[in-house]
């Protein structure tokens, strides 16, 4: 007897925090069912910031400008964030090399548009599983 098939189209952004806990979650339940479904799965492109500037903004500084929350806000709102990715199996705790004073660098946010054009590409040239590691691979990366 063949499974069932099913295919899955993922509409989501590399930066966006509720897609990638979306995700782990997803890819949580694929792993309980044991392979019960044969599951393709493709990701769509969404830009969260489609006009971000291409150097980017410091994520501090956006999300209080977009939310009209102060530092201390965001900082919950960030925290918050990790604990729910957390129980989702995704860690989300931004760490990057100190300068020179001991600080680690401030989390950016970035416009994706290219990082879509890279995993349409990805899609296809080298079909839905690359293309879902590629968009793992940028999760990790950004997060």
């Amino acid at each position: 007897m063949t499974k069932p098939a099913v295919d899955v189209q993922i509409w989501s952004d590399v930066m966006c925090p509720w897609c990638a806990i979306g995700y782990a979650q997803f890819a949580k339940a694929l792993a309980e069912i044991g392979g019960e479904i044969e599951v393709t799965t493709r990701w769509m492109p969404f830009e969260l910031n489609p006009d971000l500037p291409p150097e980017g903004k410091d994520q501090q500084q956006h999300l209080a400008e977009v939310y009209r929350r102060s530092p201390e806000e965001v900082a919950a709102m960030r925290a918050q964030m990790q604990q729910r990715a957390a129980s989702a199996g995704f860690a989300m705790a931004w760490t990057g090399p100190k300068d020179s004073e001991g600080e680690e660098p401030a989390a950016w946010m970035w416009n994706t548009f290219e990082a879509h054009k890279l995993l349409r590409w990805a899609l296809a040239i080298h079909g839905p599983a690359a293309q879902n590691r590629l968009s793992e691979s940028l999760f990790r990366a950004h997060f």
